[in-house]
């Protein structure tokens, strides 16, 4: 997939397996700030992230990550 060598010049890679690399990812929302996760790349293309909140969340999407960070942190806001 990657070499030892192309993975040095990534920030934030987290784990190297067979099929897959994780690496540190965000999403930030302009109204709310910054959510973290873990983004999986799997050698066949497909994306899996992990958010990073207490939520345990799992296995979503880059779309539904966004979506998800998006509603905890209006809420977050709203009991603020």
């Amino acid at each position: 997939m990657f070499s030892d060598k192309e993975l040095n010049g990534f920030m934030g890679v987290l784990r190297k397996g067979s099929d897959h690399i994780e690496i540190e990812c965000g999403v930030t929302v302009s109204e709310f700030g910054d959510s973290n996760g873990k983004l999986r790349v799997f050698r066949k293309g497909n994306l899996e992230i992990d958010c990073q909140c207490d939520c345990a969340k799992a296995r979503l999407s880059p779309i539904d990550f966004a979506k998800h960070v998006g509603r905890k942190m209006a809420m977050k806001n709203r009991k603020s």
